[in-house]
C-alpha cells in the first residue's frame, strides 16, 4: 500500500500521498513546504474547510517567525521518521513520547507510547488490507490515539503527518481525540508541525520544517545541507 513509498525516501522516508478527513476546529498547525500543498490546502486538510489563501499566508508568515524564536523542551513525535530527524538534529533528549511505530534510534523503545493500530499487525496481509478498507468506508482512523496519555507528557510540539491516513496518526486523528487541548481550551495548546513530502526534495526541506517547528532551524540547514552532500557524492 504505503509502505514502499515509506522506505523509499533516504532514511528519513515518510508516507505516500493521500488526504484525510479533520474535524472542523483546527489545532496549531504547520503544514508542508509552501507550493506542495498550498497554505490553503494544508487549511482545508486541517478543517475540511476553504480558507483565503492571503490571510493562511499571513499567518503562516508570523508562525514561522515565532518558531524561529521558540525552541521546543518537550516533543511527541507520532511518525518513525520525524522521531528520526528529530534525534539528527540533536534533540533526542528534548523527545517525551512516541508512536507505536517509532523504533528508531535505539533507545527510544523507552519512551512512552500514545498510539496503537486498530487491527492485528501481524496478521496476514490480506486480512490487514481488508481491515483498513472496512474502517476507511466506515469513516473512521485506522489508529487510537491515546489523548489522556499524550496530555500528561505535556509536549510542547508535537510531531506527525499529514500525506496518507493509513499511513501513521494525522493531526485530524489528534484532532478527534483531544480537539479541547490541541485548540487551547484546556491550557496551552501543542504546536503540531507536519510533513507532507512528494519529493526528495520536499524530504530534504522537512528537516528544516521540524528544526524550524522545534526552534532549531539553523540545525535545520546544516543537517539539509550534509544530506544534499551525501545524495550529490552518489
Amino acid at each position: 500500500m504505503c509502505a514502499s513509498r515509506a522506505r523509499a525516501a533516504l532514511r528519513f522516508g515518510l508516507p505516500s500521498t493521500g488526504d484525510h478527513r479533520a474535524p472542523a476546529q483546527r489545532a496549531n498547525t504547520i503544514g508542508t513546504r509552501c507550493g506542495r500543498p498550498s497554505a490553503a490546502t494544508v487549511a482545508s486538510r486541517a478543517t475540511g474547510q476553504v480558507s483565503s489563501s492571503r490571510s493562511i499566508a499571513s499567518a503562516g508568515i508570523r508562525t514561522r517567525a515565532s518558531l524561529r524564536r521558540v525552541s521546543a523542551t518537550r516533543i511527541l513525535s507520532l511518525l518513525p521518521s520525524t522521531t528520526e530527524i528529530a534525534a539528527a538534529l540533536g534533540l533526542e533528549d528534548r523527545l517525551v513520547g512516541r508512536s507505536h511505530e517509532c523504533t528508531v534510534p535505539a533507545g527510544i523503545e523507552r519512551l512512552p507510547v500514545v498510539t496503537a493500530p486498530k487491527l492485528d499487525p501481524h496478521a496476514p496481509s490480506a486480512e490487514i488490507d481488508a481491515r483498513v478498507k472496512a474502517l476507511v468506508r466506515e469513516g473512521v482512523s485506522v489508529y487510537r490515539v491515546d489523548a489522556e496519555r499524550a496530555r500528561a507528557l505535556a509536549p510542547d510540539v508535537i510531531l506527525t503527518q499529514t500525506q496518507c491516513e493509513v499511513c501513521a496518526v494525522t493531526p485530524g486523528d489528534l484532532e478527534a481525540a483531544a480537539g479541547a487541548w490541541l485548540a487551547g481550551r484546556e491550557g496551552p495548546a501543542p504546536r503540531l508541525v507536519s510533513v507532507a513530502p512528494d519529493t526528495l526534495a520536499d524530504v530534504l526541506d522537512d528537516l528544516v520544517r521540524v528544526a524550524e517547528g522545534c526552534g532549531v532551524g539553523e540545525r535545520g540547514h546544516a543537517l539539509r545541507a550534509r544530506e544534499q552532500a551525501r545524495i550529490d557524492a552518489i
